[in-house]
């Protein structure tokens, strides 16, 4: 006897009946089910096998290590790596085998440094000075100080830790011990310094000092470590004169001025005499690296974005470019101690920076590391296009053009303006994976290089001189029609986007150039330049003065280069994304914009980051930024035509 409920079934037959009518009734009903699950399934299948290999959680992703740091007999590498909640250091063989993790704290590492003997290591945790065994045991703090210390240098005998730190108010040079004792203030001129190197003796340090009352003039000093008074190298010329680096002999001093309108390398003696240019051509030159045997300097070049990696006899001659079949940035570590490789990080637009070692007489690249995570290869990625065009007042503007893949004739197509941060900087031919991702959504990018970038000599970074949101704003609106001259775009679906300087010439655009781009993502922006020159920080100040003059004598061209004043002109939707703790463009900045926004009945939409300084580093919050931008994009350039 079985009960359903209140009701008694006594009927055997009736129950079996009507126990197989329920089964037959649930076979039937998971068939449907799992027909609908089987065939939802092939479907999702398609979708994924479709779907393109970038997003945005798979760029984000990428964490290339950094700060590498050969070993003084050549055969392991530092090098920081930062997928975890801290960077940690890690040490591997030269060719990439046997990484392990030599630090666990719970705190972040980052420019591990080896001393001269190989036994140790200096490195900066927590804004101090730390030493370690070269394993990563009995790690110490050898500074305290609440300034902080940083970019710990080895004196060539390892018994001194060079160092920069600003407790007495500008980056000036300090040395101490290994074990902590002692401190000694190295320069006691009131200025900052940069480009920190030690004469091979031991008795001397050269830098560079930044431009402070002549903020076009930067002069090379030699400071003696123990005793004496500091010698000037470079005259005072109008010049920046920087990055100097010792010759292993001692005899030399290869350093980068401007001096003849481009970024050159050039060689002094060690007391500042007999000056010869090594580098040659229209193009800016950085980063000198001897070679153990002084005979050669290896340097990048600038070429159209691009940084080659190229050498020079310390005699003079042709310079010999060495990384013949790469296209993108390259960024030297060292020579080996045997003269016959250099080591160097090199990215491009279409590989994230990764670990090279290059053949110094050019014959032969390895790669040592690979940057990219699982999903993604180069060939996914875009390779952009150089362009130029002419302004409205006749000069000659490059950048890189990102198109989408297997285009489709006559077909036009939504785009992307971006502008670089600086100003005196460039878009360059380097890793912007979400721009790419942009390409691969069917947007066309273009990323100019604005009258004020690097690259392009002097007189062309001075063109921008008293014009700051002005011609570099018109710049981008004619940038804006070549893009329309090519028939690739629709010129109603044009927008501006940037961060930094970029983000300030967003809302200049959209301010002072109303109607021209459909929509405007201006990220850590400046509004008010004037404000700005009060409230930031010391390199972001002495950027503003240098390119716009005094703001109290100059109060006519600050104001017009300020968006906020021409808040009522915007016609068009406006995105800003800031970090709270930004020193350089403080919060301020993008405030007065938006209460300027809401007096003026505007549409706009803001996100503020807690935690992030100027630039979004935390990966949750890089990614957040990207699929805000995109929707953005999506909603406001690619899906209103009004």
């Amino acid at each position: 006897m079985l009960i359903f409920g209140n009701k008694i079934i006594t009927n055997h037959s009736s129950l079996k009946n009507r126990f197989m009518k329920n089964i037959v009734l649930f076979f039937a009903l998971f068939l449907i089910l799992s027909c609908h699950a089987f065939s939802k399934d092939i479907k999702d299948k398609k979708k994924l096998k479709k779907s393109e290999p970038i997003t945005i959680d798979r760029i984000v992703s990428i964490q290339p290590n950094y700060n590498y740091d050969l070993s003084p007999d050549g055969t392991k590498l530092l090098y920081v790596c930062s997928r975890g909640e801290f960077p940690q250091i890690y040490m591997m063989n030269k060719d990439g085998s046997s990484p392990i993790q030599i630090t666990g704290q719970m705190q972040g590492f980052s420019d591990p440094k080896w001393s001269p003997d190989g036994k140790k290591i200096a490195c900066v945790s927590k804004k101090q000075i730390w030493v370690m065994s070269a394993d990563g045991r009995n790690p110490k703090k050898i500074t305290s100080h609440g300034a902080g210390a940083k970019r710990p240098r080895w004196s060539p005998d390892g018994k001194k830790i060079a160092f920069y730190s600003r407790r007495k108010g500008w980056d000036q040079i300090w040395t101490i011990n290994p074990d902590g004792k002692g401190l000694k203030r190295v320069i006691n001129i009131n200025n900052d310094f940069g480009g920190l190197t030690w004469s091979p003796d031991g008795k001397y340090i050269a830098a560079s000092a930044e431009p402070t009352k002549d903020l076009y003039n930067s002069n090379i000093y030699k400071f003696p470590v123990d005793a004496g008074n500091p010698v000037r190298l470079t005259p005072a010329n109008k010049s920046y004169d920087f990055t100097p680096k010792w010759s292993p002999d001692g005899k030399y001093i290869a350093f980068i001025s401007n001096r003849g309108g481009w970024d050159h390398l050039y060689r002094m003696d060690a007391n500042g005499g007999n000056v010869v240019q090594l580098s040659k051509g229209n193009y800016e030159h950085e980063s000198p690296f001897w070679s153990p045997d002084g005979k050669w300097i290896c340097y990048l070049r600038d070429n159209k974005g691009k940084r080659n990696l190229m050498k020079v006899s310390v005699n003079g001659g042709d310079p010999v470019r060495i990384d013949k079949d790469h296209e993108g940035i390259n960024f030297i570590e060292s020579w080996t101690p045997d003269g016959k490789e250099i080591i160097a990080q090199f990215g491009s637009p279409q590989m994230p920076s990764c670990l090279w070692i290059y053949r110094a007489d050019g014959s032969r690249a390895r790669q040592v590391t690979d940057s990219f995570v699982q999903g993604l290869k180069s060939s996914d990625f875009v390779k952009p296009e150089y362009v130029s065009f002419k302004a409205r007042d006749g000069l000659t503007v490059h950048g890189y053009l990102l198109k989408p893949k297997k285009m489709k004739k006559n077909k036009k197509y939504p785009a992307v303006i971006y502008s670089h941060g600086g100003p005196t900087w460039q878009f360059g031919y380097r890793w912007r994976p979400f721009l790419a991702y942009l390409a691969q959504q069917g947007y066309v990018v273009f990323g100019v290089d604005i009258r004020g970038s690097t690259g392009y000599g002097v007189k062309f970074q001075k063109a921008n001189d008293g014009q700051w949101g002005n011609k570099d704003m018109y710049d981008l609106v004619d940038a804006k029609r070549y893009l329309a001259s090519t028939g690739l775009v629709d010129s109603k679906k044009v927008a501006i986007y940037g961060g930094s300087y970029g983000g300030y010439m967003t809302l200049c655009c959209m301010a002072r150039a109303p109607g021209v781009f459909s929509c405007g993502i201006a990220m850590y922006g400046d509004s008010e330049i004037a404000e700005s020159y009060k409230h930031g920080d010391r390199p972001g100040r002495f950027d503003l003065k240098r390119e716009m003059g005094d703001p109290e004598m100059n109060k006519a061209v600050y104001k017009r280069g300020s968006p906020v004043y021409f808040t009522e002109n915007i016609q068009d939707p406006i995105m800003i994304q800031h970090g709270k703790k930004d020193m350089r463009v403080v919060p301020l900045m993008s405030k007065l914009m938006i209460e300027k926004l809401k007096i003026e009945g505007k549409f706009y939409k803001v996100k503020w980051f807690n935690d992030e300084p100027h630039g979004f580093y935390e990966p949750e919050n890089e990614k957040e930024s990207n699929e805000l931008t995109y929707k953005f994009l999506e909603k406001y350039c690619k899906g209103e035509d009004e």
